[in-house]
């Protein structure tokens, strides 16, 4: 099971993601390369922003990032990658799980 957790107050947010989907075997799990792909989107997107409102850490299987929002278009950007989070968790809610709090 991925854990995602995106804490959301008005001026940031911090992505939390934990764990691994058990869709299928390691390197061929689909749900797996899906959340990552979500990630390093919103990654590469943000500091595509403004580089200097994103700090990112992590290791296999545990993956942070922490914006902040300074505009629209940030907004914006995290917006479209939760929605993405989102739809995972509810077409797959044995190997997704998002969690979303302010």
């Amino acid at each position: 099971m991925i854990e995602i957790i995106a804490y959301r107050p008005t001026d940031r947010v911090r992505i939390e993601i934990r764990g691994h989907a058990g869709y299928a075997e390691h390197g061929r799990d689909i749900i797996c390369s899906a959340v990552s792909i979500l990630y390093f989107t919103l990654k590469e997107r943000a500091c595509d922003i403004d580089q200097r409102a994103v700090s990112v850490s992590g290791t296999s299987g545990n993956a942070h990032i922490d914006i902040k929002i300074r505009n629209a278009n940030m907004r914006e950007c995290v917006d479209t990658i939760i929605t993405g989070f989102r739809m995972l968790s509810t077409e797959y809610p044995n190997n997704v799980r998002l969690k979303e709090t302010t």
